[in-house]
């Protein structure tokens, strides 16, 4: 039986209201890199198509099972992850943890570098090669395909019998809308992989010794950027050839080291998202006026030599690089730089401190970052996989560990593992997370530590901050991070002032690829980012941007936009 295809969809407008809800660990997204022993396409991967077995009326949601339960999943390699020693993708923290505690072995069905993922889940999608456990970004036309195509499990009785309170409770903060985006009618396809926004809003990060240095203040418009950014190339404090503003070749790549999303947010520019327009309308903010002027700004910048000359041949590991060792000074980014790649440069070199702060703004008003909606991804399951209930328990078991009384070292950074949540196959945010472990610590930084005994991830954080402070060397480098992130004066200070100010924008359109996106889309970006790198670099003036403007209209851009509308106004129908 096929699905109504705008299903998922339609329910998707639900989770808008979730989406600036709180804050959540950035890292807890590594969800999609799978644990576990090497697997095989078998019976588990292909099931029979029949609907699975009744769960057991009291059902026990960490109950471990008598017999060894195996379950597979795709894999991405993700390279910020360590391993310890001995241990890899295959075997270690995680796959070890859902082994002893709930007799579950997790597998690949295939293991893949990140950047031949997708392609490799669509082939799967086309061939009907399925893992146990899927996981998909919103919108993904892989998971639209398999819901069409009834091969996605319900999960409605198994999330009620076997979701733990505390795992209730958390997809229910946001009043359960996240979880009304996984509903047709009664049935649940999905779980929501929450992951609230506001973590991942850019702020601007200079490096705290150059800014003192200068005697100037933290900049609140463009042209102060810019003053500072001229400040730091003509002292170069560092004596390593410094440059303004770090840039990298894809610069438009939001959550890159090095992207300028943020800069062109300053701009009240938008250039890969879709915001409201005066008449209501859904606009690519890729060919506004308010991106004009920031590539404007952006060009006169690198004629004067405040950005690197050789930035379009620069990935972000080689801007990672200069931030480190002394060559740049400025940068936008989100709230986690200061755990990779910032702490790196701790030690090495003199002086090294950074500090965030709001994004700059083109008229000096307060920013308006833009995020995306609080469900990052969802958690699905093969339907016909003996074992639904495997999700809801890896669930429960990460839910405990990270925000119940379970071993929180399966989550934060101990002297056991360093950052061991990116190893967990599902994983969750608590909305305001983050925001309430910067409160507990800047609590207990003043004097009072009743905050820290409640809430164990604040503590461990506050320990490793403590024994930077106590021992600032760059062995204890993580720590700086961690004081950088949720100390006084932390980044996530200035996420909740954005929360307070009701700064934050979202990206509007969320639903799957349309049609002349599907065929079009890419080539649009490829010319988008060579006009945009043209200009930049003189090597076209700003008119440039006005012939893009209109040939993206031309070339399928007022196809995508009139799409991308009807699919809006369709969501909103009701």
């Amino acid at each position: 039986m096929k699905r109504k295809s705008a299903a998922l969809t339609l329910a998707a407008i639900l989770v808008f209201s979730a989406c600036l809800s709180g804050c959540g660990n950035g890292g807890d997204s590594g969800s999609s890199q799978g644990t576990g022993e090497s697997g095989s396409q078998g019976e588990s991967s292909q099931g029979s198509g029949e609907q699975s077995r009744a769960p057991e009326e009291n059902a026990d949601p960490l109950g471990k099972y008598d017999q060894e339960v195996k379950v597979t999943f795709f894999g991405a390699k993700n390279d910020s992850i360590k391993f310890n020693e001995g241990e890899d993708y295959y075997n270690n923290i995680w796959t070890q943890h859902y082994k002893e505690a709930l007799n579950v072995n997790t597998e690949y069905l295939w293991l893949v570098d990140a950047s031949q993922y997708a392609q490799q889940v669509a082939m799967a999608v086309t061939t009907k090669e399925l893992a146990d456990i899927m996981v998909f970004t919103v919108g993904d036309k892989n998971m639209q395909t398999l819901y069409e195509n009834d091969q996605l499990q319900d999960l409605s009785e198994v999330y009620e019998k076997y979701a733990s309170d505390l795992t209730k409770s958390i997809l229910s903060y946001d009043g359960g809308v996240g979880l009304s985006s996984c509903f047709d009618g009664d049935v649940m396809y999905a779980i929501p992989g929450t992951n609230p926004s506001t973590d991942s809003a850019n702020m601007l990060w200079i490096r705290k010794d150059w800014l003192d240095k200068s005697g100037k203040a933290f900049p609140t418009t463009m042209e102060e950027l810019k003053e500072l950014a001229k400040i730091f190339v003509e002292e170069d404090y560092d004596g390593a050839g410094a440059y303004g503003v770090a840039i990298y070749n894809e610069i438009l790549k939001n959550g890159q080291i090095g992207s300028l999303a943020g800069y062109f947010n300053g701009f009240y520019s938008y250039p890969q998202q879709w915001v409201k327009g005066s008449d209501g309308k859904l606009t690519y903010g890729g060919v506004s006026d308010t991106t004009r002027e920031a590539l404007s700004m952006l060009a006169d910048m690198y004629q004067e030599g405040l950005l690197d000359e050789e930035f379009t041949v620069k990935d972000g590991n080689a801007v990672a690089a200069d931030l480190t060792s002394g060559k740049v000074g400025i940068t936008f980014g989100p709230q986690w730089l200061p755990v990779w790649p910032l702490n790196q440069g701790v030690g090495t070199v003199e002086t090294y401190d950074w500090v965030s702060g709001a994004l700059p703004t083109s008229d000096g008003n307060y920013c308006k970052p833009i995020v995306p909606i609080g469900v990052q991804n969802y958690y699905v399951v093969r339907k016909g996989y003996e074992h639904p209930e495997v999700l809801i328990k890896m669930l429960n078991l990460f839910v405990e560990d990270a925000f119940g009384s379970g071993d929180i070292s399966y989550f934060v950074t101990t002297d056991r593992y360093q950052e061991p949540f990116k190893l967990a196959k599902v994983a969750v945010s608590q909305p305001d997370k983050n925001i309430q472990i910067w409160k507990a610590i800047n609590a207990a930084m003043n004097g009072d530590e009743s905050l820290i005994a409640e809430n164990a991830e604040a503590e461990q954080n506050y320990l490793s901050i403590q024994q930077w402070l106590d021992n600032p060397v760059q062995e204890n480098n993580q720590g700086w991070g961690y004081n950088t992130i949720f100390g006084i004066g932390g980044s996530i200070g200035v996420l909740n002032d954005y929360e307070e100010k009701g700064a934050l924008i979202i990206n509007e359109f969320y639903g799957p690829s349309t049609e002349t996106m599907g065929t079009k889309m890419a080539t649009l970006e490829k010319m988008q980012l060579e006009t945009y790198t043209a200009i930049i670099t003189g090597e076209e003036d700003i008119s440039a941007f006005d012939n893009f403007v209109s040939q993206w209209f031309n070339l399928g851009g007022q196809d995508i936009t009139d799409e991308v509308n009807a699919w809006y106004d369709s969501v909103h129908s009701n």
